[in-house]
């Protein structure tokens, strides 16, 4: 028989708008509750995949909470569980679950894992392998912390992520335009998000010539690898993230594997995917950078789930709603893989999109997100990408180091972008 679910109590999603819409599949297939998102404006201009749309902050903490207490008012419907997505919804979920008294991460760990400055010092205290870094919030402190550093340095925030702010500094004379780009990439913080604007770090430069992201399913029961990828960054002085593939052609390195485990126990980490970043200079040595106490960005799990056939969200989901969940680990066939678009810079004047069957045969998924009068610039943060392309090659055995994707990318946005 039919459910009506009006009014019930429901299962809240944060985060599904950022290219995570089969999140909502996933936690549908984990509960029987009403899936319901939170964002601004839900219900102008937004999709109708979720049972329920209810219009707030969702990365504000104190404004997500009076959002859903506004609906609870006046539906008598409320959160019975949880499930945070990206970054910027952390804090806001973890002040929902508290309210509600839900199924959350620890908040030490959610703590540590939203401020770089602590989860360096949890790693090392854990004896993991990590650049030398320091604290700051002035630019006189920055030139001080910086001198007690080997250049080149780079320096980012240390609550935020895509890459924004995030920039190297050759050398001293740097530093004043580097803070610049990272005062203004952090400008608005306060009031988008309620965090603050002024904590920083200074690293040294880890020049190893490959970064990987380690994606792992954590729960009470237990914390088990399911991909590791490799990374294909934008060119200096910025790190943005403009290409991935999975499987790493480091997958079956022990060390990296271990590392990531070991950086999950270091802060804790018991709820959810997460990702756990690092430099690799090959398979027995790496660099640590930091965890992501969320999935990962960037269609990653849907790049798993071509490579599985499991949809990684439904997983993520069961760890915030079953202390007893046992995550387990994934086979994967193939390869797959995502490249970003960034076209000339300059203003749109036409966008045409390419038919699906003149795509290439590996191409699964084609996403252009600018219009005609947008300004593009040179990419240098995940903001600042103008479109992505998905890819999957199930016989690929993934042992050499891709182009093909970012080729294929390069050629599209030239295709699909005439800029003036």
């Amino acid at each position: 028989m039919e459910t009506n679910r009006k009014g019930q109590d429901y299962c809240l999603v944060l985060g599904s708008e950022k290219f995570r819409h089969r999140a909502l599949l996933g936690a549908a297939r984990a509960t029987n509750l009403p899936i319901a998102i939170l964002a601004p404006n839900a219900t102008i201009n937004g999709h109708n995949f979720a049972d329920v749309a209810i219009t707030g902050n969702h990365c504000h903490p104190e404004e997500a909470l009076a959002a859903i207490a506004r609906h609870h008012a006046r539906t008598g419907a409320k959160p019975a569980a949880i499930v945070p997505l990206i970054e910027m919804c952390v804090e806001a979920g973890m002040a929902i679950a508290k309210a509600y008294g839900l199924t959350y991460m620890r908040e030490d760990t959610m703590a540590k894992a939203r401020n770089k400055y602590e989860m360096r010092q949890a790693f090392e205290a854990a004896g993991l392998p990590v650049p030398r870094y320091l604290p700051f919030s002035t630019l006189d402190e920055l030139h001080t912390q910086a001198a007690r550093l080997r250049f080149p340095v780079v320096i980012k925030p240390r609550n935020a992520g895509g890459s924004e702010g995030v920039v190297l500094v050759k050398t001293r004379q740097e530093l004043e335009g580097a803070y610049e780009h990272l005062r203004a990439a952090m400008a608005g913080y306060q009031a988008r998000y309620g965090l603050d604007e002024s904590i920083f770090l200074v690293e040294e430069y880890v020049d190893a010539d490959h970064e990987c992201s380690v994606i792992l399913a954590t729960s009470p029961q237990g914390v088990v690898v399911l991909a590791v990828e490799d990374k294909y960054l934008g060119a200096k002085p910025y790190f943005v993230e403009m290409g991935h593939s999975m499987p790493s052609v480091f997958a079956g390195s022990r060390v990296i594997r271990d590392t990531a485990v070991a950086a999950c126990h270091a802060l804790h980490m018991d709820r959810g995917v997460v990702e756990v970043e690092m430099k690799v200079y090959d398979a027995d040595r790496v660099v640590l950078m930091e965890l992501n106490s969320r999935p990962p960005g960037d269609c990653s799990l849907d790049m798993i789930e071509s490579a599985s056939g499991v949809n990684v969200f439904e997983m993520h989901a069961k760890s915030y709603l079953d202390d007893a969940y046992v995550p387990q680990a994934l086979p994967l066939q193939g390869r797959a893989a995502i490249a970003f678009l960034n076209a000339d810079a300059g203003t749109v004047q036409r966008v045409t999109l390419p038919s699906a069957d003149a795509l290439p045969a590996s191409v699964v998924a084609l996403q252009a997100w600018r219009k005609p009068g947008d300004v593009v610039v040179r990419s240098h943060d995940s903001n600042t990408r103008d479109g992505s392309v998905q890819f999957y090659w199930p016989d690929d055995p993934a042992t050499d180091f891709l182009s093909e994707h970012l080729r294929t990318a390069a050629a599209l946005a030239r295709q699909i972008y005439e800029v003036a």
